[in-house]
């Protein structure tokens, strides 16, 4: 996840949707704040998936952002999830006195728990790769906005995503530290020509927004999400060393793990086509993918001699590498 995030991979996130169920990530972003346009009724309308499970459950595109949603929206669901799944109303005043100076509650903050605590850390270290900054767990490989932690100050714990529409009509990113969320969005819906844009406008313009901000304020650093939550709950991979990879997959399956089986056999002690390793080996989220490594048979170091050396001379070696198997799980002998 922290890869898929950090490069925003959509073919990543559409099955991540698809197991965890659109209409829950519909429900969430209600949760966060974001309101769906249109008229409930009309079929076809973000407001008619989005007041109705089982058309949301069809909305599989929901997660490649085709709903409608302002930069301040946006922005502040970030902000919930910064301030570990506490969700506040956004309010165009800091506080109203009365004309004794007494604070009014119509000023005051509205808030509620949206998110568990322990889920919003883990989703913010994820929205750390995006923009250049480190996961909790060195987990991050791969940014598509990673001049953010720079233009921000390096010295600041930042998370936060970019985003654009088909062609470039549109981008957008957001950025977050512990105490500000800025959210950015530029296009020209009036153009009919169908300009484009880089990510250069936006970007700036948010970056310095959140440079700007910073500057004086005290380091605050982002709260670490649990092991497990960010792992998974383990569980121990059974060994299928030198198994058929049909008695290998049966007995991971049983375990409760997918399979998957890489095409790139490798040099082992084990026959030919059976399993040589598994990756991971050893214990693994239940549920995860184990990928099994096949063997190609194991390794014999090259003829020495030529059949004629005399004297004690081996003569030459075979001029080209011999392989140690029968295709098709061949691998020369360097």
């Amino acid at each position: 996840m922290w890869t898929g995030f950090g490069s925003s991979v959509n073919t990543y996130f559409v099955p991540l949707e698809e197991q965890a169920g659109a209409e829950n990530a519909v429900a969430m972003a209600k949760n966060l704040g974001i309101d769906f346009n249109g008229d409930p009724k009309t079929p076809g309308t973000d407001a008619f998936y989005a007041n109705d499970p089982d058309s949301a459950h069809q909305w599989g595109a929901f997660t490649l952002g085709v709903a409608d949603a302002t930069p301040l929206e946006m922005a502040n669901a970030y902000a919930t999830v910064a301030a570990e799944g506490t969700y506040c109303e956004p309010l165009p005043v800091l506080e109203i006195r009365d004309f004794n100076g007494n604070k009014l509650d119509a000023g005051n903050p509205r808030c509620r728990q949206a998110v568990d605590p322990d889920v919003a850390r883990a989703a913010l270290d994820a929205a750390r790769c995006p923009v250049g900054d480190q996961s909790q767990y060195g987990e991050c490989h791969g940014s598509t906005a990673g001049g953010a932690k720079q233009a921000v100050g390096s010295k600041y714990p930042i998370a936060g995503k970019t985003g654009t529409t088909d062609h470039n009509r549109t981008a957008a990113l957001i950025v977050m530290t512990k105490q500000l969320a800025v959210a950015g969005l530029i296009g020209d819906p009036d153009d009919k020509v169908g300009r484009t844009f880089g990510h250069d406008e936006v970007n700036t313009a948010v970056q310095k927004t959140m440079h700007d901000f910073m500057v004086g304020k005290p380091v605050l650093g982002f709260g670490k999400e649990s092991d497990k939550i960010a792992y998974g709950q383990r569980v121990g991979v059974p060994s299928v060393k030198c198994a058929s990879v049909e008695d290998a997959t049966n007995a991971l399956k049983t375990g409760g793990f997918n399979v998957n089986v890489d095409p790139k056999p490798i040099a082992s002690e084990c026959p030919p086509g059976t399993v040589a390793k598994t990756a991971p080996s050893g214990q693994a989220p239940k549920g995860s993918v184990i990928s099994l490594i096949l063997s190609a048979g194991p390794t014999t170091p090259p003829d020495p001699g030529g059949g004629g050396g005399g004297g004690g001379d081996p003569g030459p070696g075979p001029p080209n590498p011999r392989p140690t198997c029968k295709p098709p799980f061949c691998r020369p002998i360097p």
